[in-house]
């Protein structure tokens, strides 16, 4: 079979969409133009996307910017193949979702009173009876928004099991949800809450230890992969809060956040959140730093005639040691990065680790190649299991090993 170049991203990212069909359907707004990107984050996740656009949505997209975005032939007119009912039947190939992004005003007020007069509103007026769930982004000016006739069609559909991804409100517009919220609603509607209600904790970062007010200790933890893991945790249900150290952007993540300085801090908001709060899972993705001075200055250290400067250090806590004395039912994760060690090495410290910390699972990798762990947005590392079990994840982005980590927690918890 001849390879189809167009959708050679399919699955690229995860496969949590693979084998759904969505309907993505386009209207006549200047949000238009994000509806590509949608397209092509839709595929990576393993969707077929098929697009639909009005004739408005035409004016500022051209049709073949959908084909190549999906690989489809965008439906612009219903034809004698009877597209909508291609699409939309209640038959064994129908899509299994349709999204509107963006929704106009129009097209909003038409579907809610059944009016099927575009390929948009005739598709979504035959999902409806086909009972395929529908999502809705509107885009628009804020007073047309506020119009109490189009208050009233977007409650009456919601009343009708229609999904409404609202906007926000901006410069006097309504502003379109973004992507990434929209691929969250998605996934959520085929995943069925694999983590529902677990109390998942994670770390992420890296801690730091003061010389002086000023100086500082630490290491070139990014804190991505931990960033990660607590997204797609968020997505599949789960009650995430993320402890997260020096010099991580969590600024408009939707769960629970908790910043860190120390490792001694670290451990002492650890202690008190499985305490209080409980944990179900507890992902240690974040790097502390292992030693302190012995002594802290409380002033800069000034360097003026002062060409050496001599610091004793000590270790700090282990935190990951601590997890199963306080309460021996969690799932432990622990990472541990290396620096240019054989295979055979990394696998030898990771059943070091696992002894110590009494972990259910263990990931490793080695930071020494380059291009891979700190900083970089990829990287490569082995699972290994308290059965002795070793997994080797190849190359690949930090947010797909999140997705095979929380994959395989799923499936050994």
């Amino acid at each position: 079979m001849a390879r189809d170049l167009l959708k050679d991203i399919k699955g690229s990212t995860s496969n949590q969409l693979l084998g759904k069909r969505i309907a993505l359907c386009v209207c006549g707004s200047v949000a238009s133009i994000k509806s590509v990107e949608l397209a092509r984050e839709l595929i990576r996740h393993g969707a077929e996307v098929y697009p639909i656009l009005s004739k408005s949505a035409k004016n500022i997209i051209h049709p073949n910017i959908l084909k190549w975005a999906t690989g489809n032939s965008p439906v612009t007119k219903l034809t004698g193949k009877t597209e909508h009912i291609q699409l939309a039947g209640n038959w064994d190939n129908k899509v299994d979702l349709i999204i509107i992004y963006p929704a106009t005003a129009n097209t909003i007020g038409k579907i809610a009173n059944g009016i099927d007069d575009t390929p948009i509103t005739s598709i979504a007026v035959t999902a409806m009876g086909s009972n395929i769930p529908i999502f809705i982004a509107p885009a628009m000016h804020q007073p047309m928004y506020n119009n109490i006739i189009v208050k009233e069609n977007i409650s009456k559909l919601i009343q009708l099991k229609v999904k409404f991804l609202l906007p926000y409100i901006e410069e006097d517009k309504a502003k379109i949800i973004t992507i990434d919220e929209v691929l969250e609603h998605v996934i959520n509607q085929f995943n069925n809450k694999k983590f529902l209600d677990k109390k998942i904790i994670i770390t992420a970062g890296p801690t730091i230890e003061y010389i002086d007010p000023i100086r500082i200790i630490s290491n070139k933890s990014s804190g991505k992969t931990g960033l990660e893991l607590a997204k797609e945790a968020k997505m599949r249900g789960a009650n995430v809060t993320l402890v997260y150290g020096y010099n991580v952007n969590v600024t408009n993540e939707k769960f629970k956040k908790i910043s860190v300085d120390t490792t001694e801090n670290l451990q002492l908001v650890i202690t008190d959140l499985i305490k209080n709060s409980g944990c179900d899972i507890f992902i240690s993705a974040g790097a502390p730093t292992d030693y302190t001075p012995n002594e802290k200055y409380e002033n800069k250290i000034k360097t003026r005639n002062n060409n050496e400067l001599s610091i004793k250090l000590h270790t700090t806590p282990k935190v990951v040691n601590m997890i199963k004395q306080i309460s021996k039912d969690i799932y432990l994760v622990v990472f541990k990065a290396e620096y240019n060690l054989s295979k055979t090495k990394l696998i030898n410290e990771a059943k070091l680790l696992m002894q110590e910390s009494q972990a259910d699972l263990v990931v490793i990798n080695d930071v020494g190649q380059k291009g891979l762990g700190f900083q970089s947005n990829k990287n490569k590392v082995y699972l290994y299991d308290k059965n002795g079990h070793i997994s080797n994840l190849p190359i690949m982005s930090k947010y797909s090993i999140a997705t095979k980590i929380l994959d395989y927690i799923f499936n050994n918890e």
